[in-house]
């Protein structure tokens, strides 16, 4: 008798031949009859369930593949790189070790002989080079099949990117959305617990009760002081709404002034008149 909870069929580059497939699930009850290669995840049910929503990324990589953008430079705030994105020279090679990467014209994203990271934007390809450049080493597992491989390289640039954007008005759901899919990509085998080392850092400078505290009142006190200012725009806007109807009408009592002058004055020529 045997029991799978959350699994999900996922393709696996396993050799030279091809892509194979391979059970991805949570728990196992007994013994699977049958030559099943199984991994286990022993993780919660909502990191598995975020694991399986990242793994329709690579779904989305096959339907819509990006081609990295050739260009003299890198461009878009990566100039630091200082290096031409173009193809990788050595696709021939099975796997290629970090070591061998000396500069960014090295970097390539090898999976069974394919430079995978043809698939990925130029702006991705500059983020990920950067956080393997920080560890030394690939982030991505090897062995999964490689449109997955893109998929999740890019949730992981966005991920990055996303932390080092974070302020200290960054709600306590954004820090729990991010470590769960952090959580979720390690589950699939990428390298991220520096990420979340670093999210687990900034969120408790941000979370500390006193600070949060003080960012709380501060941000309160911002927003009420906003608005004010929004409503003295509206009522100088109104007020001078009302200066330019008030011109208008003087404009028209000016014009009308001599005339009920004169009718005044016929008028009190008759009232003092003999009877």
């Amino acid at each position: 008798m045997w029991t799978l909870h959350h699994f999900v069929w996922l393709p696996v580059v396993s050799d030279a031949r091809g892509p194979s497939s391979k059970w991805f699930h949570q728990q196992v009850v007994g013994d699977a009859p049958g030559p099943i290669s199984s991994l286990h995840i022993r993780n919660s049910s909502n990191e598995v369930d975020c694991a399986l929503s990242l793994l329709q990324l690579a779904a989305q990589s096959e339907e819509q593949v990006t081609q990295a953008t050739l260009s003299p430079s890198v461009g878009n705030g990566n100039e630091d790189v200082g290096l031409e994105v173009q193809e990788c020279s050595r696709p021939s090679e099975p796997h290629l070790s970090f070591e061998e990467v000396k500069s960014f014209e090295d970097f390539c994203i090898l999976l069974d002989r394919v430079d995978t990271g043809r698939e990925l934007t130029t702006d991705v390809r500059v983020g990920y080079y950067k956080l393997c450049l920080y560890k030394k080493e690939f982030l991505h597992p090897e062995d999964v099949y490689n449109k997955l491989v893109v998929g999740l390289i890019r949730k992981t640039v966005e991920i990055g990117d996303e932390i080092k954007r974070c302020k200290l008005t960054t709600s306590k759901e954004e820090f729990e959305n991010w470590n769960k899919n952090l959580k979720a990509l390690e589950t699939l085998g990428m390298k991220v617990r520096f990420l979340r080392d670093k999210l687990i850092t900034l969120a408790r400078l941000v979370l500390d009760s006193e600070s949060a505290a003080d960012v709380k009142q501060y941000t309160e006190a911002t927003n009420e002081c906003k608005q004010i200012e929004d409503e003295l725009k509206k009522l100088a806007a109104k007020r001078n709404k009302l200066k330019e109807s008030a011109k208008k009408i003087k404009e028209v009592s000016g014009a009308l002034e001599q005339k009920v002058e004169r009718y005044e004055l016929r008028f009190k020529e008759v009232v003092n008149g003999p009877w």
